[in-house]
């Protein structure tokens, strides 16, 4: 083979290469014989599975050349252009609208058509307890009391 020198470790993996490719196609020629009905495989189950691996490896090359043509032409096409006020009846946004615009809304008409039941469910699986009293600061005086004085 005219080869002066290599490294050892290419025999190993030379012939882990050749007993992989060889598992392969034996179990896939045991396929063809339980397809069928046979137990043992035949020279015909082989053949196939042989045939199966190189339609298979020649099908999924493609040429580089033929994918830049092609590539070439589709992007060559101009793309589609649409004027600033709205295509159809539609209105699109310009740059800056979508920039200072949420892109969420908050549904208040859902809130307020909610009764009592479920504001309560919302309430109890929340960590807020609604029901103690409001006293945010570090003193003994009950925030509570000044919200009384407020509301009366």
């Amino acid at each position: 083979m005219k080869v002066e020198s290599y490294d050892p470790r290419i025999i190993d993996q030379l012939l882990n290469t050749a007993f992989a490719f060889s598992q392969d196609l034996i179990i896939k020629s045991n396929e063809y014989a339980r397809i069928d009905s046979r137990t043992n495989i035949q020279e015909c189950d082989a053949k196939i599975a042989v045939s199966e691996y190189y339609e298979t490896i020649t099908a999924s090359q493609n040429s580089n050349i033929a994918n830049k043509m092609v590539s070439s032409e589709i992007n060559s096409l101009p793309l589609p252009t649409f004027p600033n006020k709205g295509v159809s009846k539609i209105w699109l946004p310009t740059e800056y609208e979508m920039s200072i615009t949420p892109n969420w809304s908050q549904d208040i008409n859902h809130v307020n058509r909610m009764n009592d039941s479920e504001t309560e469910k919302m309430n109890q699986n929340s960590d807020i307890d609604l029901g103690q009293d409001i006293d945010d600061d570090d003193d003994d005086d009950d925030d509570d009391d000044d919200l009384d004085c407020i509301n009366n």
